[in-house]
């Protein structure tokens, strides 16, 4: 309905059936993220195993993703998967092996380190500067995470100071969504 009334509007909609992807047709992870929805994981890995040798930070996370649970001994390969494309700049493989993520702790607890969450977050700071919405709100996500008995994960006076509190920055995570 609500689309509707849009329309009537005469407001543009975009056409685009790839809008709110992340992998667009062209992206040379597209192949693999496709296969990945369609829960075709060995052979998702087989592309990204030639993207990953190539050093692409985004296939070494999802290599990372695939490997890191996929048996109980696998939680060393994926780790090393997350560090590879966390030192190439990806985020998310960073924030993967956070001290404080449960899922490194449950899985990969030798890997463990706070210079990973440190590192995603500065990351996702000069990103999330830059308008990339899905950086913002992932931000976002990890400044609203507070640990009983630790605080937030993050120097909340630094940025309550700074206008750059959760809500502020969620409130740009979503400006700059509606603009892409």
């Amino acid at each position: 309905a609500e689309l509707l009334v849009i329309a009537e509007k005469g407001t543009p909609i975009n056409p685009d059936p790839y809008a709110a992807s992340t992998y667009q047709p062209d992206d040379v992870l597209f192949p693999a993220m496709a296969l990945i929805q369609q829960n075709r994981r060995w052979s998702a890995k087989q592309l990204l195993r030639v993207l990953a040798k190539q050093g692409n930070a985004d296939a070494l996370f999802w290599m990372g993703v695939l490997t890191y649970r996929s048996s109980p001994f696998s939680g060393g390969e994926g780790a090393e998967y997350f560090q590879q494309a966390a030192g190439l700049g990806n985020p998310y493989a960073a924030l993967m092996l956070d001290k404080d993520s449960w899922e490194c702790k449950k899985r990969m607890a030798p890997y463990c380190d706070a210079k990973w969450g440190k590192l995603g977050r500065k990351i996702l700071r000069e990103r999330a500067a830059q308008g990339d919405a899905k950086a913002g709100y992932a931000l976002y996500l990890s400044m609203e995470y507070e640990k009983p008995g630790v605080g937030y994960l993050f120097n909340r006076d630094d940025y309550i100071a700074e206008g750059q509190g959760p809500f502020q920055v969620l409130l740009k995570a979503a400006k700059d969504g509606i603009k892409q």
